[in-house]
């Protein structure tokens, strides 16, 4: 049985998987990292679009 190693590549470097593990490094070094409003705004819709269409793209199958 061979492993298919792009199911997990698409799944470990997808938007919400990358943003975990930033949060999980930054608390477990308990920084004290501060996102300026814009670009934590940005970054919220970024996440929710992606999270869309991630999921569009998987209902459409």
């Amino acid at each position: 049985m061979e492993i298919d190693w792009s199911i997990a590549q698409d799944n470990l470097t997808s938007v919400v998987a990358l943003c975990f593990l930033l949060g999980f490094l930054a608390a477990r070094r308990k920084s004290d990292i501060r996102i300026p409003e814009p670009v934590y705004q940005f970054m919220s819709v970024y996440l929710l679009l992606g999270m869309v269409l991630k999921e569009d793209t998987h209902s459409r199958v």
